[in-house]
């Protein structure tokens, strides 16, 4: 009642200010660009729901106008027509679920504090007996009883901004698993601050090895993938990686920077991929010299192409992951992937 009181005390976006956001969210082409900056105009400003749905008009598909009718609700002031924002989804069941989320619970924006329908299509990874890498400081995780009790006595904000940080303050204070984790970042509703968790959560986690298993959480295209590239290159970077057994088999640091100078010499790209895949023939080298005539080459087609040549070359083609990194593209680390699939 408190609520719905204040809402009726402001006033709504002026109708020349929503135009002038209308003008510079249509003038961005990048789409989550455009859905960041849905989320802070409608939750700052009060709107009505006309405005709000004139914005879902330019929102790529229903997920996301979801999660921008949820944040953006609290704000609505004429929350009795917000029926009509149902009218801007294509798929029945996003509206059903706006509906239970908003108005269904009385004008207040409440969630579940174990939201279980969520619990069983995901499948939670199993720590026990984990002997690979760990996050900083955390060589065990939390006792599931403890676990258990802790989860059941937290307190959560019904805004879902303000569980964010609530969230992200218990992860720097503990060390989880990656189930343990997956569970805490299902009592956040919209995907952005999911993502956002995970990726301040990884390094708490026990077992980070397990750890891509939680963009089960995401179902977003967008976050999804960078949820994988961001694991994967966090990976990449606490690896540890060795150098080649026999220790007089590749050429000195100084004999290297001639390769390297060699190398960046060569006036055209495919004079300097002619004389890199010549000294990685006639040249024993580590994977941290590998790396770095890599790094020589601006386009990811060349640095692809220098990569796949220099895997029968590699001291270490098991660890040949850490040149995923060097990539800049996705597309370009997915034919990578499927090359050392292929390999092995």
């Amino acid at each position: 009642m408190h609520k719905q009181v204040l809402a009726q005390n402001n006033q709504a976006i002026s109708h020349e200010k929503h135009k002038k956001f209308i003008v510079s969210m249509k003038s961005n082409k990048n789409r989550d660009v455009r859905y960041n900056s849905a989320i802070h105009y409608f939750t700052n400003e009060w709107h009505t729901t006309f405005q709000l749905q004139d914005v879902c008009y330019y929102m790529p598909n229903d997920q996301i106008k979801y999660e921008l009718c949820l944040a953006a609700y609290p704000k609505v002031i004429d929350k009795n027509n917000f029926f009509n924002i149902y009218d801007s989804f294509a798929t029945f069941s996003h509206a059903i679920k706006l509906y239970h989320n908003t108005q269904a619970k009385d004008g207040s924006l409440e969630f579940e504090n174990h939201p279980d329908r969520d619990y069983a299509s995901i499948v939670f990874p199993n720590s026990d007996g984990y002997i690979g890498l760990t996050g900083v400081n955390c060589n065990l995780p939390m006792a599931q009883n403890d676990f258990n009790y802790f989860f059941d006595s937290l307190l959560f904000d019904s805004n879902d901004n303000q569980r964010l940080d609530f969230l992200k303050q218990q992860v720097t204070s503990h060390c989880f698993s990656t189930a343990q984790i997956m569970k805490l970042g299902l009592e956040l509703q919209l995907e952005k601050n999911r993502l956002t968790f995970l990726k301040f959560a990884l390094d708490k986690c026990f077992d980070i090895e397990n750890f891509i298993e939680s963009t089960q959480l995401i179902s977003h295209t967008y976050y999804k993938d960078d949820l994988k590239v961001f694991i994967e290159d966090y990976l990449i970077f606490i690896s540890p990686v060795t150098d080649h057994p026999n220790n007089n088999c590749y050429i000195n640091d100084e004999a290297f920077l001639q390769v390297l100078i060699s190398i960046k010499d060569q006036i055209f790209s495919d004079k300097q991929k002619e004389m890199a895949k010549k000294n990685i023939e006639k040249k024993c080298f580590s994977m941290e010299q590998l790396l770095e005539i890599v790094s020589i080459f601006k386009f990811d087609k060349d640095r692809l192409e220098i990569i796949k040549f220099l895997y029968d070359y590699a001291p270490f083609p098991d660890k040949m992951y850490v040149f995923r990194n060097k990539l800049k593209f996705l597309n370009s680390k997915q034919k990578l992937d499927k090359f050392l699939i292929d390999k092995q």
